[in-house]
């Protein structure tokens, strides 16, 4: 089977002085792996002193390269943990990268989309039915028309399954491959004088979170590995492309498992008003931490990897229970009759078994 590949090369500098040749390539559905080469476009031996100082990048691993036509482009290597030298070529090992990404406001937008894309797939799909013909055709019936929406402060948002298509070849047979992608579509307001770093600040606070509450929803780790901007300005044929990619490594989950929340109950306002709850609880942190855990203890591996993650969900969430400070956690009368009850029930059971009849009392 035939795999996408993007390939692209950036020329620039590294601290406006050492000329260098930039080369990505990744796989387009696969977040696991960004194959990384910078090349020394100088031959001067104190250039190349200074290029093997700067390759572990600054404090946090991030490498700045500057436009080399464009001294307002600019490229971003993030969290370089690694690389391999032969002469002038250098492979490095990278978390992700930043293209274009600037601090000027957008100039004269006539519409501004950025698409975030997630993995795993098998989420946000609509409840629904499919007609598979062997003249090739595929009739998608829905069962209601509502998407997942919601508004933001810099435009609206939209949370989705879509497909894209592929030519590939099985053996000698032609084939087109349908790819289910999972994603947050944005439009930004074109009226609020933004720029991409602005946008992409706020649009990396929505995915990180949606994605948490996802992870909740559909009992999988949810993540976002691709920010893609699309902007159009007025009077110009050009569109703008800023981009942001990070590795994510994906984990499996059984081909059918059950979903916690389903998506017609994250229509209508469902999903961003989980959001907002999540946003406002004074255990935001607690959550996050044991919704990631809890995510990740769904997935395929040992009963025991399973039961360890499970324990350490439940002990964060415990955790951030234990430290708010003058917050009581109340109980609604009628929810702790049934609590009240199942717990006299089990106290009940134990004064029945006569290894723990000194340990229950009967009032």
């Amino acid at each position: 089977m035939n795999t996408k590949i993007n390939k692209f090369e950036y020329r620039g500098f590294i601290s406006d002085k050492i000329p260098v040749l930039l080369k990505i390539e990744y796989e387009k559905y696969n977040p696991e792996k960004i194959s990384t080469e910078l090349i020394l476009l100088s031959r001067d031996a104190e250039l190349r002193g200074e290029f093997n100082g700067s390759l572990r990048g600054d404090d946090y691993g991030n490498l700045k390269i500057r436009g080399e036509k464009d001294s307002n482009s600019e490229f971003i290597i993030r969290n370089i943990s690694g690389w391999s030298h032969q002469g002038n070529n250098v492979n490095l090992f990278i978390g992700g990268f930043e293209y274009a990404i600037l601090e000027t406001p957008i100039e004269n937008p006539e519409n501004i989309y950025v698409t975030v894309e997630l993995t795993p797939s098998g989420i946000l799909n609509k409840w629904g039915s499919r007609e598979f013909h062997n003249d090739g055709s595929i009739k998608c019936h829905n069962g209601y028309p509502e998407q997942i929406e919601w508004d933001l402060s810099i435009g609206k948002g939209i949370a989705r399954a879509r497909y894209t298509y592929e030519q590939a070849n099985i053996f000698d047979n032609k084939a087109t491959i349908q790819i289910e992608r999972p994603s947050l579509t944005f439009e930004i307001s074109t009226g609020s004088n933004l720029s991409s770093s602005e946008i992409k600040d706020e649009v990396e606070k929505e995915a990180g979170d949606f994605s948490l509450i996802l992870s909740l929803c559909y009992r999988k780790l949810v993540s976002w590995y691709e920010i893609e901007f699309s902007i159009r300005q007025k009077d110009r044929n050009q569109k703008k492309s800023p981009l942001i990619r990070r590795t994510v490594y994906t984990q499996t989950y059984p081909d059918h498992e059950e979903e916690l929340i389903n998506h017609r109950d994250l229509i209508n306002g469902g999903l961003p008003t989980l959001v907002k709850n999540f946003r406002d609880s004074p255990l935001i942190e607690s959550l996050r931490r044991s919704i990631t855990f809890l995510a990740s203890s769904q997935s395929n591996q040992t009963i025991e990897v399973k039961y360890f993650l499970a324990i350490i969900s439940l002990e964060s969430f415990c955790d951030g229970l234990v430290k708010l400070d003058g917050e009581k956690i109340t109980i609604p009368s009628g929810k702790w009759k049934k609590i009240e009850k199942m717990l006299r029930e089990s106290l009940e059971s134990f004064s029945e078994q006569k290894e723990m009849v000194n340990y229950v009392k009967k009032a």
